[in-house]
């Protein structure tokens, strides 16, 4: 009961966040139900897929299929996943849930799912960088959308994506604006995001990951 009980004020607190950054971000009534939806049925997906697991933990790969799905049961030449089997921790995959939502709503309003020819690639790696510890990299990549610039204004969605991976997981996540498509990329300490559920990586040694390109 006390672990339901903090489940539950933390996911209220989340939602009253979500409303107020919401209502800040929006000029009209039917703006703010319109995102403000989206977002809380992002939060639910990513509970469902929790939910299936116990709350211990969720499939990155099913985290982000049901971020796209929209987009990949009708024309899956639309999106390209992937990347390792991994399994995640449920603030990570909370976290992730919200941050590909943001990015695949910007996608579809300004990017890359706003045109026809458009094509989102959406991959992640386990990566050992020299000298230091190991780290998950998540990579969100469009292709073929209206040519991109550095907005004036930073917006909820770039705010969020920032600052939700910095606080949650202790990491960092970057906004690319190149002219041929917005790049997000995401680096999340593996000790913080990835589950080990081979005994032997617990100790320490962790064979999946890979030097970092």
């Amino acid at each position: 009961m006390d672990e339901l009980n903090h489940r539950v004020k933390n996911t209220l607190a989340t939602v009253q966040s979500l409303a107020q950054q919401t209502a800040r971000g929006t000029d009209s009534s039917e703006a703010f139900h319109q995102s403000f939806e989206g977002r809380l049925i992002a939060l639910s997906h990513a509970h469902d897929q929790l939910t299936s697991r116990h709350w211990i933990s969720a499939d990155l790969r099913a985290i982000v299929i049901a971020a796209v799905a929209p987009y990949l049961s009708t024309r899956r030449e639309r999106v390209a996943i992937t990347g390792d089997d991994v399994t995640v921790m449920p603030r990570v995959a909370l976290t992730l849930a919200m941050v590909l939502h943001e990015l695949t709503t910007n996608a579809v309003k300004y990017g890359a799912l706003s045109v026809a020819g458009g094509q989102v690639e959406v991959s992640w790696r386990l990566v050992q960088p020299p000298s230091q510890p190991a780290l998950l990299w998540i990579e969100w990549r469009e292709r073929g959308g209206p040519p991109v610039s550095a907005p004036k204004r930073r917006g909820f969605g770039s705010r969020f994506i920032e600052g939700s991976v910095k606080a949650e997981l202790q990491g960092t996540a970057r906004l690319h604006f190149d002219k041929a498509g917005l790049r997000c990329t995401m680096e999340v300490p593996h000790e913080i995001a990835v589950v080990v559920t081979d005994p032997e990586l617990g100790r320490g040694e962790n064979r999946t990951t890979r030097p970092l390109a």
